[in-house]
C-alpha cells in the first residue's frame, strides 16, 4: 500500500510539473510584479485607514468624502457579510454554513423549512450547501489519513 500511495504521489507531482513548466525567473518576475501590487493597495489602505483615524470617519463619512478612493480599493459596506454570516431569521440563530457543516443534507433542509421564502432563505440554504460540501470533503481526507496511517 505504501508503494501505491508514493506512485500515486510521484505521478500527480510529475502531472503537475508537466502542465505548467515555468522558469526560475518567470516565477520571480510573477512575484515581483505580484509584491508591487500588494505595497501600493496596502499603501492606499494606509492612506485611507490615517484618513479615518484624523477624521473620526466611519465608513458613509469616507465613501462620501473620498469616494474615488473607495471605490478603487474596492472596499464595501457589507464586508462582515459571507459565507459564515447569519440572518435574523436563521434557526437558533446559527448560520447555514454551519447547519450544512455539522448535519449535511439535513441542515439543508432544516435551513429550507424553517426559513421564510426570500433572498437571504435562498443564501442560506447555499452556505448551509457548502459547508455539506466542506465537511464530505473534510472526514473524506481524514479517514484516507487514517486508513493510510493505520496500514503503514
Amino acid at each position: 500500500m505504501k508503494n501505491v500511495l508514493s506512485l500515486l504521489l510521484f505521478f500527480v507531482c510529475g502531472s503537475l510539473l508537466a502542465i505548467n513548466p515555468t522558469t526560475n525567473s518567470e516565477l520571480a518576475d510573477k512575484f515581483n510584479s505580484g509584491s508591487e501590487n500588494i505595497d501600493t493597495e496596502l499603501r492606499d489602505l494606509q492612506n485611507m485607514n490615517n484618513l479615518v483615524i484624523e477624521n473620526d470617519y466611519d465608513f458613509n463619512g469616507l465613501n462620501a468624502n473620498h469616494a474615488e478612493m473607495v471605490t478603487e480599493s474596492k472596499l464595501s459596506s457589507k464586508a462582515a457579510a459571507g459565507l459564515f454570516e447569519g440572518h435574523p431569521d436563521n434557526p437558533l440563530g446559527v448560520p447555514g454554513f454551519w447547519w450544512g457543516f455539522c448535519l449535511g443534507w439535513v441542515g439543508m433542509l432544516i435551513m429550507y423549512l424553517t426559513m421564510d421564502e426570500g433572498t437571504a432563505r435562498k443564501e442560506q440554504v447555499k452556505n448551509a450547501l457548502y459547508g455539506c460540501i466542506i465537511s464530505v470533503v473534510f472526514w473524506t481526507v481524514i479517514w484516507f489519513g487514517l486508513i493510510a496511517a493505520a496500514s503503514t
